[in-house]
């Protein structure tokens, strides 16, 4: 299935143009959820200084570990681990079905 994104002026995609996405299969037979992240400068710098990429934020989101929901706003919340073994927390919204609004995104304190 491919589904077009259409650019909204003070949102674009990860590489910064219109671009048709696909859902993915991945070997063991299930489908993988595909999402279109909608970035603006300020949420990658604001991620950045947490020292998370949008790389690993939309690996986090997409392929989590755990689900969950914010205590404090309600939000939905990834937890998983990154490809650099890096344990993160990736919070979001959801814009519709296929696409997501990042909010925030950090290592938690280890405890």
């Amino acid at each position: 299935m491919y589904t077009l994104c259409l650019s909204v002026p003070e949102w674009t995609s990860r590489s910064g143009r219109c671009c048709f996405m696909k859902q993915q299969r991945r070997k063991w037979g299930y489908v993988m959820p595909f999402y279109l992240f909608l970035w603006t400068a300020g949420l990658v710098a604001h991620i950045a200084a947490n020292g998370v990429s949008q790389d690993e934020f939309e690996e986090v989101v997409c392929s989590p570990g755990r689900i969950d929901t914010s205590r404090t706003n309600g939000r939905p919340i990834a937890i998983g681990v990154t490809a650099e073994r890096r344990l993160l927390v990736c919070v979001y919204e959801h814009a519709d079905e296929y696409t997501i609004l990042p909010v925030t995104a950090f290592e938690p304190d280890e405890e």
